[in-house]
């Protein structure tokens, strides 16, 4: 009995420690707010229309990466910035550049818009923020949700989230149609069984 005890507190620990280590799912209603937590609030952040500013162009908030690659998945990104030139090149490091984070971690330091990132499997919180030469992070950064998944063989595939569709006039006549079928068969029924 005490060796039965001893093993279901060493599998309730080792989950208990499994689950505590993995990183929480991103929420993607407050995907902006949860990134700009993580940043230095003391940070310059000019908000005037003409402040620096960068956009995750590419992918798109919710696109899932698949991959088979090992240890991790390939994507491509691309970012735009305003009032804000990035040199293109990083054989100088101490130029302006930007970080690309991962959830609450700066993950790589970029000089140029397009960049190939290396990308571990998982759902991630992904923030793009500008940095000074001094790696001060600065402006106003962006944020997309993205999902890397494992493939079992073939190439990287980006998958575009699907957009929201709405409900056809056809869907709905159908429906009150069905739903009018079967109250008229129950009134039916229960006329012919009264």
């Amino acid at each position: 009995m005490r060796i039965l005890r001893i093993v279901t507190l060493v599998l309730v620990m080792t989950a208990t420690s499994w689950v505590s280590a993995q990183t929480p799912t991103p929420n993607p209603e407050t995907i902006m707010q949860d990134c700009l937590q993580v940043l230095s609030p003391d940070r310059p952040n000019d908000s005037e229309p003409d402040a620096p500013r960068i956009k995750i162009v590419s992918p798109v908030s919710g696109t899932t990466i698949r991959s088979s690659e090992d240890p991790f998945a390939t994507v491509n990104f691309l970012v735009e910035t305003q009032n804000f030139d990035l040199p293109g090149t990083d054989e100088d490091e101490s130029q302006r550049h930007w970080h690309l984070w991962l959830n609450n971690g700066v993950w790589g330091m970029y000089y140029q818009n397009e960049v190939i990132g290396h990308i571990p499997y998982g759902t991630w919180r992904v923030c793009a923020v500008m940095s000074d030469a001094e790696h001060i992070d600065l402006g106003m950064p962006d944020a997309i949700l993205l999902k890397v998944e494992r493939m079992e063989s073939g190439e990287t595939i980006a998958i575009p989230p699907t957009p929201p569709s709405g409900i056809s006039g056809i869907a709905i006549i159908a429906a009150v149609s069905v739903g009018l079928v079967v109250v008229g068969v129950g009134y039916w029924l229960g006329v012919r069984k009264s």
